[in-house]
């Protein structure tokens, strides 16, 4: 590529890659490293520094390092075959898995629905007998799971009688027009509603949350112009959160950790303000927060996302009176579908804000182990936990799991992401929201 034709980026890029090489060639080659990552911050898929960071690992006896530089260049490059035959040599059963997932669009929720029927979404899952990760955040999650029919598209389904955001996954309205459906649900609706302008209960809660530095606001700015979406109100707090928390009150508010600035890139920031200004955008927030009522969750969302559920109960009391086991049951199948597919939704729109699938792929990682780690994962390291299974396995999680963090249905997820990113329907979102 001549310099004419380099892009700027790509041009920035080099001139950094050879200041980095000086800087490991001579007495400071952790420098070097560091400043070689830098690098791929900034260009993702340039492919020296890549190949050179493999090199370096090889020789320091970390192939696992050097087996997660070979594969992301074989994401942006599949036909790169002197990188192939070098992860062959190095990991042959790497290699062999990347070439059998390169070939497959992990989307079950959609693919399976011409083999499945059209009766009871998630009839199969299963309630007794799961782990309980309440204390075990960065550990594998083992669950039961659903049976075939979890991704049967329901012919039933009436037509969506208003326009989704069109980067939304397909069946995530049709299944909250099922919630809407639901008297019960619409009782949790209506008294969450209540919760989200009492603004005493939130002066309560919110009064250990500190404004966002510039840097987080400028980041958040970026995220919501992505989206064609007003600015939201970001505020931090001193824990730990896997996910943000969305509250839609009068003035929309987002709640990340304070440590996420610390473990996280801007771009990957980026991703989850995105992730979050979704939720509050699209309505999904003031689903989600009633969802929890009927589920039988059993990770704990956070200290703060504890706190909304117990200053809704004056709000939601005896919203379950009357119903059947059965109803309940009903219930709970429609919200966590629900969930499974509104997720995705997110993911999706923090993706079209940063435009690499590489970025959400580190920053879903990063936020599905704990803040010791988060910080070093890498997408690779992360995948590479679940790595026996099959793809379509990763999304069968169980009733007890909690899709909007679980860690196993956070690498599904990314595997999803990383398909989508090829399809022309998010090469033409991401034209559209770029111009």
């Amino acid at each position: 590529m001549s310099d004419e034709q380099m892009s700027t980026e790509r041009k920035l890029a080099t001139m950094k890659m050879h200041e980095a090489l000086k800087l490991a060639e001579g007495k400071h080659a952790e420098r070097g490293v560091e400043m070689m990552l830098d690098v791929l911050e900034m260009d993702p898929k340039f492919v020296e520094p890549r190949k050179w960071l493999a090199e370096y690992y090889l020789v320091n006896d970390k192939t696992h390092m050097a087996v997660s530089q070979y594969e992301e260049i074989l994401r942006y490059d599949p036909e790169n075959n002197e990188i192939r035959d070098k992860l062959r040599e190095v990991d042959p059963a790497t290699a062999e898995r990347l070439e059998r997932l390169q070939n497959v669009a992990p989307d079950p929720f959609v693919a399976a629905r011409a083999q499945s029927s059209s009766s009871g979404e998630l009839d199969d899952f299963e309630d007794d007998d799961y782990a309980d990760d309440d204390d075990n955040e960065g550990l594998i999650i083992e669950t039961h799971v659903a049976g075939a029919d979890l991704f049967a598209d329901d012919e039933t389904c009436e037509e969506v009688y208003y326009d989704p955001l069109p980067w939304e996954h397909e069946q995530e309205r049709e299944y909250r027009d099922r919630l809407d459906e639901s008297d019960a649900f619409i009782g949790l609706l209506n008294g969450y509603a209540d919760l989200w302008y009492d603004t005493d209960a939130w002066d309560r809660m919110l009064a250990d949350c500190h404004e966002a530095d510039e840097a987080v606001a400028a980041a958040n700015d970026r995220a919501c112009a992505a989206l064609g979406a007003e600015t939201t109100r970001v505020l931090l707090v001193d824990e730990w959160l896997r996910i943000p928390l969305t509250a839609p009150l009068p003035t929309p508010t987002v709640i990340i950790s304070s440590r996420a600035p610390e473990v996280m890139t801007e771009h990957e920031l980026v991703f989850w303000l995105a992730w979050a200004s979704h939720t509050l955008l699209g309505g999904a927030a003031e689903y989600a927060w009633p969802c929890e009522a009927p589920l039988p969750h059993s990770a704990k969302i956070s200290a703060m996302g504890t706190s909304f559920g117990v200053a809704a109960q004056p709000h939601i009391e005896g919203w379950d009176e009357g119903l059947s086991e059965e109803e309940l049951g009903e219930l709970a199948r429609n919200c966590q579908a629900w969930e499974m597919r509104a997720v995705m939704s997110a993911d999706r729109a923090g993706l079209l804000a940063v435009g690499e699938e590489a970025v959400a792929a580190r920053a879903i990682a990063a936020g599905s182990v704990d803040p010791k780690h988060s910080a070093a994962v890498t997408s690779t390291q992360f995948l590479g936990i679940f790595r026996a299974k099959e793809v379509k396995e990763l999304a069968r999680i169980g009733m007890k799991s909690n899709p909007w963090f679980d860690q196993q249905y956070a690498a599904y997820r990314s595997h999803f992401l990383r398909w989508w990113a090829t399809t022309d329907e998010f090469k033409q979102l991401k034209a559209d929201t770029q111009s």
